[in-house]
This record gives structure tokens, sequence and C-alpha cells, in this order.
């Protein structure tokens, strides 16, 4: 059983693993890569927009965009420090900054694999599956109380924890068993078939998707992107 969903925040500083002047050289050496190696824009629209733009050079017969450093940095300099990716459930949207923790999915299949047809090109419908997987699974989120500070803090080094108020309360609905595993003893597992992480994982998600529920949207909105999918797809196959 998953916890309902929570969106998750940083606690801690993020550790310092390059030194200042480090990923200065790597943002150096990528400005170089886009002015002299270029970028590969194998859209039409794309190139023709980026064609108007100062500091831009497209080589119209290799499909490959350069772009001066300075337009670069002024474009970064413009970047906002925060923003929000809407969810179809804004009680789900994302704020992507310094402080929250985001689990979400990417763009869209190029591949997919199961244990029913291997691995293969990703389709459209295989896209949906994926989203709808997405929308089932919550991410693992962890607040405050649940760290136990003050428990630690009294128990001390040494100590044990199992029958202190903290686990009590806890214990049953916050130990946390991951979807996939099998917590059966050996003999238990394998008189029940010696299912595999795999096999479990492929049953799993199927079982998701039988009891998948569309999301309630407001009607507006869906017509709206219908209307913008619909040029999309106009858009690619030009």
């Amino acid at each position: 059983m998953q916890k309902p969903w929570q969106i998750a925040e940083r606690q801690f500083a993020p550790a310092d693993i390059l030194s200042n002047d480090q990923v200065d050289e790597i943002h150096r050496a990528s400005l170089q890569i886009l002015e002299r190696t270029g970028v590969h824009f194998m859209g039409q629209r794309a190139r023709d927009f980026l064609a108007g733009q100062a500091g831009v050079e497209v080589d119209a017969g290799s499909q490959i965009v350069r772009f001066d450093p300075a337009l670069v940095e002024a474009t970064i300099a413009g970047a906002p420090r925060a923003f929000r990716i809407h969810a179809r459930n804004p009680a789900h949207d994302l704020i992507i900054d310094d402080r929250h923790l985001n689990y979400a999915n990417v763009i869209t299949p190029p591949f997919v694999s199961d244990l029913d047809g291997g691995k293969r090109n990703g389709s459209h419908a295989e896209m949906r599956d994926l989203l709808r997987l997405c929308q089932g699974l919550n991410a693992l989120t962890v607040d405050t109380d649940s760290l136990a500070l003050d428990t630690i803090h009294e128990i001390g080094p040494g100590g044990q924890y199992f029958d202190c108020d903290h686990t009590i309360q806890r214990y049953r609905r916050e130990h946390y068993e991951p979807l996939v595993s099998d917590w059966e003893s050996l003999e238990t597992w394998e008189e029940k078939g010696a299912q595999s992480t795999g096999e479990r994982a492929n049953g799993i998600w199927k079982r998701l998707m039988e009891d998948y529920r569309q999301p309630a949207l407001d009607p507006a909105i869906r017509d709206e992107l219908v209307v913008f999918f619909a040029n999309r797809e106009e858009e690619i196959l030009v």
C-alpha cells in the first residue's frame, strides 16, 4: 500500500561535490560547445525561429545551430529562479526551485520493455499507459516528525527503540515495504511458485492499469488540450 501524495521538500543543503571553480569551468566548456560545435536541430520551425535571433548561426544544410556565448549568458540571467509545472490536478503541480524535491516522468517512451513483449519501439498507447502508471505511483516522502529526532535524543546511543511511543504509534502504518519485494520466507515463496521480482512487477503494473481511474479535469482545459495536441500532431507530421 502506498502513502498519500505529498510534496517533498529538502531538509538539508545539497552537498558541494564540485568547487565553484570546477562548476565555472564546466560552464565555460558548455559555452564553447554551443559556440563551436553547435546543436543539431531537426525541427524546421525551431531553426526558422532561431535564424532570426541575434547571436545565433543556423546552418541549413547540416541543421546545426551555434550560439554566441553572450546570448546564452543573457538568456540564463533572465531565467526565473523558480517556476511551476502544472498538473491536471493542481495539488500535484511540480515546483522547480532550490527547495522542493520532484519525482516525475519525462517526455515519451522511445522504447518500452516488459516480460510480455520484450524491448520495442514505444507507441502512443504505451505512452498513455506510462502516464497512467505514473499517476498511480506516489513518490517517497519524508516529513520532519517521522525522523524522530526527539526520540533519538531521548534514548541516545546504544538504546533500543521498539518499545518507545514513537515506534509503537507508527510501526504498523509506516513500516516501508517496497512494492516489488516478497517478504515471505524462502519456503513459502517457493510454495507459491518462486515468483521473481520482475514477474511481480509485471503483475503490479497490470493491476494498476486495471484499477486506474482517470482524474477529474476541467472541461474547458480538456477542450484546450484537445486543440493543442491536434495542432501539435499536424505540425509534427508536416
